[in-house]
C-alpha cells in the first residue's frame, strides 16, 4: 500500500508520511518505508563512524535484487564498496513483487566477512530461506565472499515469541543486536520478546518525531 498522509519526515533517502508512521503503532506491520528509515538511521547517525566497516542496504533495494541477475546487482551496487565492509545487512520480504511493497514476513541476512558467510535471522524460522538464499546468490560475487565457502547459516541464538506483525520489529532489533555486538564491542543482552516490541516500536516513533522537530 502506498504511503498517505502528510510528510512527517524527510531523512537522508527515507520520507516518511502519517501512514508510515502509524505502522509502528502496536498491532501493526511495519513497512518497507519504517525499515528503511531504521537502515538510514543505523548509517547515519548510530553507526556513522563505522561507515567503512558496515552497510544497510534498503528493503527496496533488496527486492529489486531478487529479481536481477548478479551482472546487474553488481551495477545497481557498485557504489556502496560493498567488497570492502565487514558487516552489511539485508531486510528480506517474502513478497513476489520486484517493484510493489508489501509481502507478509520480513526478516534478516546479514553478511560477516570475518566468518566469511551469510546469516540469515528469521522469527517464524526458515520461512523467509528461499528469498534469502536467491538473494546471497546474486550478491556473493559482488561481496567478493568466496564461492565454496556459500552458504546461508539460520541463526536461531535470538529466539523471540513469534508474532505476525512484529517481525519487521525484530528486524531493526536484531540490525542494532549485532552491530553493536561486532562493531562497538556491546555485551549482545537479548530482551524478552514482548518487551523488545513494545520498546522499539516506542522508541524510533519517538526518534522520528525528535528528528521532524530539528528539521
Amino acid at each position: 500500500m502506498a504511503s498517505e498522509g502528510k510528510v512527517i519526515l524527510s531523512f537522508h533517502d527515507s520520507l516518511l508520511r502519517e501512514s508510515d508512521v502509524k505502522t509502528l503503532d502496536s498491532g501493526q506491520w511495519l513497512n518497507d518505508q519504517i525499515i528503511g528509515f531504521a537502515f538510514q538511521y543505523f548509517e547515519n547517525e548510530v553507526f556513522s563512524e563505522y561507515s567503512n566497516q558496515v552497510a544497510f542496504l534498503s528493503p527496496e533495494v533488496t527486492q529489486m535484487i531478487k529479481f536481477i541477475s548478479s551482472q546487474e546487482a553488481s551495477m545497481l551496487l557498485s557504489a556502496l564498496e560493498l567488497s570492502s565492509k565487514q558487516l552489511i545487512f539485508f531486510a528480506v520480504n517474502d513478497s513476489d513483487s520486484a517493484t510493489a511493497s508489501g509481502g507478509s514476513h520480513w526478516s534478516t541476512v546479514c553478511f560477516n566477512r570475518t566468518l566469511q558467510r551469510f546469516e540469515h535471522y528469521d522469527s517464524l524460522g526458515g520461512n523467509n530461506n528461499y528469498a534469502a538464499k536467491t538473494i546471497v546468490s546474486k550478491i556473493a560475487p559482488v561481496v567478493q565472499c568466496e564461492l565454496e565457502l556459500l552458504s546461508v547459516i539460520l541463526c536461531n541464538q535470538f529466539r523471540f515469541i513469534y508474532s505476525g506483525c512484529d517481525c519487521g520489529v525484530y528486524v531493526i532489533t536484531l540490525v542494532e543486536l549485532i552491530s553493536n555486538k561486532i562493531l562497538k564491542s556491546k555485551k549482545c543482552d537479548v530482551m524478552d520478546s514482548t518487551e523488545i516490541v513494545k520498546t522499539k516500536r516506542k522508541e524510533f516513533k519517538d526518534t522520528i518525531f525528535q528528528l521532524a522537530k530539528k528539521s
